[in-house]
């Protein structure tokens, strides 16, 4: 016989039950798939919670972070370089509609030009 090395309520009935050695004793609980096997002294049938400071605030913060970043993402991803290529692209078909997949095209291509050349300056610059 394994005794029980948890503490004991007011009732007899064991609390702080996460103890190896606990005889699963517990009413209105049976023996489930967690409670047997190998590991049956490691089960935890109810495991205290405890909630951190300002936990609502932290989780709001979270969703608003979220949803800035992925605005930012779009704004940089998809917009800017639509913006750069409407523009370049008007410049030398002035009349009729573009496709949106050419004006993103070129913008991307001119944006990705500009950072080469960049760093192809600072790496001069720096030798």
């Amino acid at each position: 016989d394994v005794p029980n090395q948890g503490e004991e309520s007011e009732s007899g009935k064991l609390i702080n039950i996460g103890v190896p050695g606990y005889s699963n004793n517990i009413e209105g609980l049976g023996m489930g798939a967690a409670q047997t096997g190998p590991n049956a002294e490691l089960f935890v049938p109810f495991q205290p919670y405890y909630r951190p400071a300002y936990f609502k605030r932290r989780v709001l913060a979270l969703i608003a972070v979220t949803c800035a970043s992925m605005f930012l993402l779009f704004v940089f991803i998809l917009s800017v370089p639509v913006s750069i290529g409407r523009f370049i692209l008007q410049l030398f078909m002035p009349a009729g509609q573009l496709h949106e997949l050419y004006t993103f095209a070129c913008g991307l291509y001119t944006l990705w030009a500009l950072t080469r050349l960049g760093t192809l300056l600072y790496n001069w610059a720096v030798q």
